[in-house]
């Protein structure tokens, strides 16, 4: 066997709890923009929600690390399936659907336009959950190959010759090995 559960001691949990608190406070920030009416308001929530962001992204990169750190990865090229978002995007886009959901939840009051969004959200929430159970179920069999999640976007900091995220050689290295198929990847 591959491996038997990507929640390796409960990091993982701990790295998802701590991305749906990040995907509560953006959710509450951007909010705080709709109803600002003070520049510098508007300004302060922006910065807040670019450092919010940089800490999601690192949260995801975390997630896919930590699972392509306690797996054994088919290549690209031998796997039976591939997913086009890692396990770390997946646990974000579900975090957010779950926040958005709560939010169709408190608004409902007996809306039927509200009630049906709110139905629509909860089938999009069981189908990706179904995504990522699959595509987990595949990458502990070993049949399944996964691009870690790479953050692009450089998000302005103190010291702008800082490593963007977590493991950047070891991210950069899985990746070359994800396409490749070459096996000397270093941890």
């Amino acid at each position: 066997a591959h491996g038997t559960n990507l929640s390796v001691g409960g990091e993982f949990s701990k790295l998802a709890a701590e991305l749906a608190s990040v995907n509560r406070y953006q959710w509450e920030a951007e909010n705080g923009i709709r109803v600002a009416t003070v520049p510098d308001v508007v300004v302060r929530l922006k910065r807040d929600i670019d450092e919010s962001n940089a800490h999601r992204s690192l949260l995801v990169e975390g997630i896919d690390h930590l699972v392509c750190a306690n797996i054994v990865q088919t290549p690209m090229q031998s796997a039976t399936y591939i997913n086009s978002e890692s396990i770390g995007q997946m646990v974000d886009r579900l975090s957010i659907l779950c926040i958005k959901e709560a939010y169709f939840i408190q608004l409902e009051a007996g809306s039927n336009a509200v009630g049906h969004r709110l139905s629509e959200l909860t089938v999009r929430i069981q189908y990706i959950a179904a995504c990522y159970d699959r595509f987990a179920q595949q990458l502990l069999s070993g049949g399944a190959s996964m691009m870690p999640y790479r953050a692009f976007k450089v998000y302005p900091t103190d010291n702008q010759n800082e490593d963007v995220g977590p493991g950047d050689k070891v991210a950069s290295d899985r990746e070359r090995h994800w396409l490749t198929g070459y096996t000397e990847v270093e941890t």
